[in-house]
């Protein structure tokens, strides 16, 4: 049986993110606006965490409040090698998957473009939270139904005090049959003996009118 990691399927995607997983960052980014009504699309080039932010509302894309969330988002995920990201925002238009040189050629279709730097931890701030971050436990591994049997089967077979118990009761079984066996064999022989008696005594009796009628002639 293959053995499998009990993970919870958003700690594996944030351990992605912070690995430097765009997709995964995506997903976390979509995952934490989805109440906003934003939908995020990204790119890492040059350097670069690419992001596109686009909602059916202009009203929706306040710059002020969209940057400061997508950077708290961010620097909480701490993603591995990137610290410079261009957050760009327009109103939703037609999947395109050229998004980015879209906007670069026609920077005019976007409401607004702010570069930001994330923060980085120091060398103390990972540590701690290397230190701190929750582990996952394998999962106990299933055995086959018949090593178990065979396990348990071999540790009866091993025990010392049911090999006692089990030759102590055969041997009292054995003793008891023979006793039986022996005293019946007995009382058996006493009956037959008995009725042998009791057929010789008839057949001398019988007998004695016969000797005497002899003797007499």
């Amino acid at each position: 049986m293959r053995e499998r990691n009990m993970i919870d399927p958003i700690d594996d995607i944030l351990t992605q993110a912070r690995q430097g997983s765009v997709s995964a960052i995506i997903q976390l980014l979509n995952d934490k606006l989805a109440s906003t009504g934003i939908r995020t699309r990204a790119i890492f080039a040059s350097g670069v965490l690419q992001i596109l932010c686009e909602a059916a509302l202009e009203e929706q894309l306040e710059q002020s409040l969209v940057v400061d969330r997508i950077r708290q988002i961010l620097e909480s995920i701490k993603p591995r090698n990137i610290r410079r990201v261009n957050i760009n925002s327009r109103v939703v238009q037609e999947q395109q998957l050229l998004w980015l040189e879209q906007i670069s050629q026609n920077p005019d279709q976007l409401l607004w473009s702010q570069k930001i730097t994330l923060a980085q931890q120091n060398i103390f701030q990972r540590v701690a939270a290397y230190r701190t971050k929750p582990r996952s436990k394998p999962a106990a591994r299933v055995k086959p139904p018949s090593k178990l049997d065979l396990q348990q089967r071999q540790s009866r077979a091993f025990n010392p005090g049911s090999s006692f118990i089990f030759l102590f009761l055969l041997i009292a079984s054995l003793t008891l049959y023979y006793w039986l066996r022996l005293k019946f064999l007995d009382k058996y022989m006493d009956k037959i003996n008995f009725t042998h008696s009791l057929a010789l005594v008839s057949i001398s009796g019988a007998c004695r009118p016969w000797l005497c009628a002899i003797i007499f002639v």
